[in-house]
């Protein structure tokens, strides 16, 4: 008895509201198939929040130059870079090839 009496409920408040319904359906439908097709995404991404000076530099300390391994040559007598040719021709104190 319960139960007839929650369906035919459900049933006249669904008549009653039934253009409400659909739009909701419709509505979790749309949403269901661009989250199949955008992978889940609706519209842009919008931060919530305004990244501040410091939080940015925190972020961007390792955004960095090295400076350049730099060793001297005792063959030539001159500093070059390390695991490099000399502009004398000169690698690991042997000649390897012609001076430029």
């Amino acid at each position: 008895m319960l139960s007839q009496n929650l369906s035919s409920i459900f049933t006249l408040h669904f008549l009653q509201f039934k253009k409400r319904y659909v739009m909701i359906i419709k509505y979790v439908f749309d949403i269901v198939k661009t989250q199949k097709i955008n992978g889940g995404h609706k519209l842009m991404a919008v931060p919530a929040r305004h990244t501040s000076s410091a939080k940015k530099n925190r972020r961007r300390t390792h955004y960095k130059l090295t400076a350049p391994t730099v060793k001297f040559d005792e063959a030539t007598g001159d500093y070059s870079r390390s695991h490099r040719v000399s502009l004398k021709g000169y690698y690991k104190g042997r000649q390897v090839r012609d001076a430029k």
